[in-house]
């Protein structure tokens, strides 16, 4: 019961995030954030860093399956790509606040346009608790 409890949860908080996400990760979106937009915007995405985050936790402590965990990392690079997201989520993946969430060189490197590098996924396979 906890796995889809979770995933209804977690799938709920990145829908209220997605549509602002899209516009921020727009990709004739080159410049940094605006004056205007940057505290909205950074509040979006460090909900979104949260969530994150979040999900890699329950993941690597076995409640959420490996093939659902592959599929949010995969999501959350597609962001991570974008200049303007990778900015603020660098500096903050280093601080370890986002419980052991870490992007692999390879998928990063995958994700900025080598397409010999696989993405899917860092952090190691973790099994899932029997009763989920």
């Amino acid at each position: 019961m906890l796995f889809r409890e979770a995933f209804a949860q977690f799938n709920a908080r990145y829908d209220r995030l997605n549509e602002e996400l899209n516009r921020i990760r727009d990709p004739s979106a080159k410049e940094p954030l605006s004056v205007k937009d940057r505290d909205k915007d950074r509040d979006i995405l460090f909900n979104y860093f949260n969530l994150g985050g979040e999900e890699y936790l329950y993941y690597s402590r076995g409640y959420i399956l490996p093939e659902v965990w592959h599929a949010w990392y995969n999501g959350m690079i597609i962001f991570y790509k974008h200049p303007r997201i990778r900015a603020l989520w660098e500096p903050e993946l280093e601080t370890g606040s986002y419980y052991g969430l870490h992007f692999a060189p390879g998928d990063v490197t995958a994700a900025l346009g080598d397409a010999s590098a696989p993405v899917c996924c860092a952090p190691e396979k973790i099994k899932a608790p029997a009763e989920l």
